[in-house]
């Protein structure tokens, strides 16, 4: 068996690309980040090397009450999407 080295956040996010449900959907079609507020150091890096399977949304100037608002239904959405 071959074994090969990850950190914990190449791990993380290959982990998080592979998740299907019970008829073999991914469970994540992709993540948000906002680099630069506290996120954990290599994540984004991890993230880049999977871009292909599970790309990353940047949330850009999110101050604005506009891109709050749109994550906002973003939830709300998916929230209703799950509970049907």
């Amino acid at each position: 068996m071959d074994f090969i080295k990850l950190t914990a956040a190449q791990a993380f996010t290959r982990f998080l690309a592979a998740q299907r449900n019970e008829h073999g959907e991914k469970l994540f079609e992709g993540v948000w980040a906002i680099f630069g507020h506290g996120n954990v150091a290599g994540l984004g890096q991890a993230l880049h090397e999977v871009k292909d399977i599970l790309p990353t949304f940047r949330g850009h100037n999110e101050q604005k009450p506009e891109a709050v608002l749109r994550l906002k239904k973003m939830v709300c959405k998916f929230a209703h999407v799950t509970s049907a």
